[in-house]
């Protein structure tokens, strides 16, 4: 590293170039040249290493603070000093100098996958200024930092030596800040990162359509066809999908345990990626003909971006192996966890080496010293990490929850661009349980939630939402409906007064099979809007009613100026509908004297008082339908 005496400005020094081997002009030989040197900060399981192993430099040493990252990483790197190291305790000047230094700080304070994108990157920005500290202070030739591309919001071009804690005045540059997808490099996952630093950029070699050189994409389905199924014997060798070698299938390791998911799991999961309320569609399972999404640090959950694909009959999740191999780990490269999570953790965490790998044949093209004709592979197993034998599996569904658990949810169906009907259960001002006057014992005296049917619009700066009550739901639909659509309307009110009515549990019941404190019932929160949905398919047909909207009536405020769609407006009449009946209560107490929540603290269920007022009807006691006005 260099000073410039006119700006005190500190840039990466250019590097000498390395003589390549050959013959002089007197005929004697000359030596190759001496690897480059490399140090690796927060190094993880050894990803960013072990690219630039295979590309021929040297690693030096890594340092984590994590001690199975310092475990993988020594194991499969025994000539490395690992150090098992806080980076913000640790004295830069103690490493040894080396040509380059690499590292990735966590991401989890930037990335969009951590609490929707809205976590303080002030302890990241922390660790991000701690290695810029090292970087001044080693004086590498060159350095490369790896995070998601959401840290260049937080990064400038040039940063005060004074926030890196150094105490003279002065500017660290960021001269490259590279954005790429890894799977333009050969790794077959669509993995964003960004690099920022001081190297040269190197150049793409695959494509998703390739032209000239450029070969096409590596996609998930090689992968997982190279592999043998979780858990099946094989006697043939197991050839890796990145590299080519193989391996006796005795010596695979992490693809023996179970990663099959239950029939509830995947409904949960299948909801959130294909009918979110806020975000896009995603596919089940997971596209073979590309390279495979980001390969997460967790890959066991129910979320949405939950990584299923399909195998022995039935959908499943990846093996640890398949996620180093999705990582282009070679399949020789042994993971030292405890629990099988730990090792997902270290791949899912790492920088591919097959992406680093790149970087590093790039610093070596830009000093001019000729690119190694084999990688430094270790092909073979010496040794490996003891079998995980207890696998956590999921906790059964019937764990209790807390019942103050939110609920929010659109009808299928009922989401048009910026427009969604929800029901939810955060309404204000509890209503009062049915029971609670002619049991003075009853316990809850008020419902636990109240059930509302919500209209949203808007995305950002715009957006709004409005709950949305039964006779105001039922006005929008009815007060400038044709003789077609009120006939509709009619037996979309015949399916809701007959057939739905009476399965539709009282709020406290709702609420308690949503926090799973009452069991014997399948009539869930998320189950009624099954069945709206399907009414609505059924009545509303998205060929016809797709485009169609109703003039607005002034009756929600939210309802855009051209116009509620008539499918929505079905939707939001029929939630609202469902949110009075489980408000009410009295439908389900009547019907199902044995079926309602109470308080566990009441030693026996309350018997119903045979003289408990009739529940209203609803619709019936609304304005007729074909008025004029609302």
């Amino acid at each position: 590293m260099t000073t410039n005496s006119s700006s005190d400005v500190f840039v990466a020094a250019k590097p000498v170039v390395s003589p390549k081997p050959g013959v002089d002009g007197k005929g004697s030989a000359i030596q190759p040249p001496t690897p480059m040197t490399i140090g690796d900060l927060f190094c993880g399981a050894g990803g960013f290493s072990e690219g630039f192993r295979q590309a021929g430099y040297k690693v030096l040493w890594g340092i984590d603070n994590w001690q199975p990252a310092v475990d993988t990483h020594k194991k499969n790197h025994p000539e490395v000093d690992v150090r098992c190291e806080d980076i913000l305790n640790l004295d830069p000047y103690s490493l040894p100098k080396v040509d380059v230094l690499v590292g990735s700080p966590p991401c989890t304070f930037f990335s969009l996958s951590n609490r929707g994108g809205n976590s303080d990157p002030t302890k990241g920005l922390a660790l991000v200024k701690r290695f810029l500290t090292f970087v001044y202070v080693l004086q590498p030739r060159y350095w490369i930092m790896e995070n998601v591309p959401q840290l260049l919001r937080h990064l400038p071009e040039r940063i005060a030596l004074r926030k890196l804690g150094i105490g003279r005045d002065g500017h660290l540059e960021i001269p490259v800040r590279l954005e790429v997808n890894t799977a333009d490099f050969g790794v077959p996952q669509r993995r964003r990162r960004v690099f920022c630093g001081s190297f040269p950029t190197p150049q793409t070699t695959h494509a998703k359509h390739p032209a000239g050189e450029k070969k096409p994409w590596k996609t998930l389905g090689e992968v997982l066809k190279a592999l043998p199924a979780p858990g099946i014997q094989t006697r043939s060798p197991v050839i890796d999908p990145n590299y080519g070698f193989s391996i006796p299938a005795k010596d695979l390791t992490e693809q023996a345990n179970p990663v099959s998911i239950s029939k509830e799991d995947y409904e949960i999961i299948k909801a959130k990626k294909q009918r979110h309320s806020f975000y896009g569609f995603m596919a089940i399972p997971e596209r073979n003909e590309l390279p495979a999404r980001t390969i997460c640090a967790y890959q066991s959950g129910r979320g949405r971006e939950a990584f299923l694909v399909w195998g022995g009959g039935w959908y499943r999740h990846l093996t640890v192996r398949e996620c180093a191999a999705l990582q282009s780990y070679p399949i020789s490269y042994q993971f030292w966890g405890d629990r099988q999570q730990d090792r997902y953790t270290l791949v899912g965490n790492a920088v591919p080496p097959v992406m680093s790998r790149a970087l590093a044949l790039a610093l070596l093209n830009d000093i001019g010293q000729r690119l190694p004709e084999n990688l430094c592979l270790a092909t073979d197993v010496p040794h490996s990490p003891p079998p995980i034998t207890k696998v956590r599996k999921r906790v059964n569904s019937t764990m209790r929850l807390p019942l103050s658990r939110r609920f929010r949810d659109h009808v299928p169906g009922c989401r048009q661009n910026s427009l969604r009907v929800d029901l939810d259960n955060e309404g204000n001002a509890r209503p009062r349980h049915p029971l609670a006057n002619s049991i003075p014992t009853f316990k809850p005296r008020k419902h636990l939630k109240r059930w509302q049917a919500r209209l949203h619009l808007g995305i950002g700066k715009g957006f709004r939402k409005q709950a949305v009550s039964l006779q105001r739901a039922y006005c929008e639909l009815t007060s400038k409906a044709d003789t077609d659509l009120l006939a509709r309307v009619r037996h979309l009110i015949k399916f809701l007064e007959v057939d739905l009515q009476p399965k539709i549990p009282d709020a406290s019941t709702s609420q308690a099979l949503w926090a799973r404190h009452r069991n014997g019932v399948h009539e869930t929160p998320p189950w009624l809007l099954e069945q709206i949905g399907s009414a609505l398919d059924r009545i509303f047909p998205q060929e016809k009613f797709a485009k169609q909207r109703l003039p607005r009536s002034g009756n929600i405020r939210v309802v855009p100026r051209a116009g509620l769609p008539v499918r929505l407006a079905a939707g939001l009449l029929a939630t609202a509908y469902v949110a009075e009946v489980m408000n009410d209560g009295r439908f389900w107490l009547r019907a199902n004297p044995t079926h309602f929540y109470f308080d566990t603290s009441l030693k026996a269920r309350p018997a119903l008082p045979s003289a408990m007022e009739a529940p209203r009807t609803r619709l019936s006691s609304l304005k007729p339908i074909d008025s004029a006005t609302c």
